[in-house]
């Protein structure tokens, strides 16, 4: 496993309606015309990647662990030392039985103190979503007292690397001391009866972190409203809370191995994609201009785990229109389509 620091995923954000903006339909920073071609790129076929439950269960629970049970989740694993429990669920989940997860190629790992666990504690307060959120401004990126920011991250990785992960890349990472989070909740929710969980939140790093493969990251966030079934393709996800105790909390969802890959096939530049999107608004009345505040190339999954899931780059394009919520845009690199 390697962890990439630089990787050829392009990620741009910007804040439009500049005079260098295009007019028309769509409204864009003109740097993103001249964002660099990617070049030929792979489509894969991919399984969930398959872990070592007894390499994780050794890692993240220590000497003395426990199998607790098997069912149709997985396979579940405890330790206990006095009043902290850790416990550990890997997802392996039949794609024919009806009554499984569908969490196939993750686990699910996290420290409990009087039966709560941080992410369980963090998670009423806020999302624990892979991207910036307004109600994470008063989460800091400053080094927290009891390790830099970057030390945590690279034991993160190493860690990684000992858990048997595939390629990871860096989405985002947190940090919030104990007295910004007890304000926080106080401020909003102190009527609300949460006491019992704040006090289970230390002060703490919040990592996110996402596959990659030949340099390109994998989408990490839902991009359709679109029900799914429990064997559709999900977006990758890892994220980890990281304490002055080590490891709080580590998550880790729609991971993936290479069965095969095609041929590289030559993508769409962002300029090229960004000409399709404006020649298929173009066809309709648009009564506020689209403005653009993200742009990526990802690899994109497709496809269920009964009959297969592919891995397609696709440039994904973040918009607002006046002061609505944001929308999302996919065009595949590959073909020019607008994917639904």
């Amino acid at each position: 496993m390697k962890t990439l620091r630089c990787f050829l995923s392009i990620c741009i954000l910007f804040a439009c309606a500049s005079p260098a903006c295009a007019e028309g339909a769509l409204r864009y920073d003109a740097a993103l015309l001249e964002t660099p071609a990617v070049g030929p790129v792979c489509s894969y076929r991919v399984e969930y990647h398959e872990w070592d439950a007894q390499t994780l269960a050794a890692a993240l629970l220590g000497e003395g662990f426990t199998h607790e049970r098997k069912d149709a989740f997985g396979n579940w694993y405890s330790a206990t030392n006095g009043e902290e429990a850790r416990l550990l669920g890997i997802y392996a989940s039949d794609p024919a039985d009806e009554e499984s997860s569908g969490l196939n190629g993750g686990f699910t790992f996290g420290v409990q103190r009087e039966g709560i666990s941080c992410a369980r504690a963090l998670s009423v307060f806020t999302s624990l979503q892979p991207v910036p959120q307004p109600e994470r401004a008063w989460m800091d990126v400053e080094n927290l007292a009891f390790a830099a920011a970057d030390a945590v991250q690279a034991k993160a990785e190493e860690l990684f690397a000992q858990l048997g992960f595939p390629d990871m890349v860096l989405s985002n990472l947190y940090a919030c001391t104990r007295e910004e989070i007890q304000e926080e909740i106080h401020a909003a929710r102190d009527d609300m009866g949460y006491a019992q969980y704040a006090q289970q939140i230390p002060e703490c790093y919040i990592l996110f972190y996402r596959q990659a493969m030949d340099g390109i990251a994998l989408n990490d966030v839902a991009r359709t409203d679109k029900a799914r079934s429990r064997n559709d393709a999900l977006e990758t996800y890892v994220a980890l809370i990281v304490s002055e105790n080590g490891v709080e909390s580590m998550e880790a969802f729609s991971l993936y191995d290479v069965v095969e890959q095609s041929e590289p096939v030559d993508t769409l530049s962002c300029a090229e994609a960004l000409a399709v999107l404006e020649r298929d608004l173009s066809k309709g009345i648009v009564q506020n201009p689209l403005s653009i505040v993200e742009a990526e190339l990802v690899l994109y999954a497709t496809g269920n785990a009964l009959d297969g899931i592919w891995l397609r780059p696709i440039w994904v394009f973040t918009a607002t229109e006046g002061e609505a919520d944001f929308a999302c845009y996919l065009i595949d690199a590959h073909t020019g389509e607008i994917c639904e």
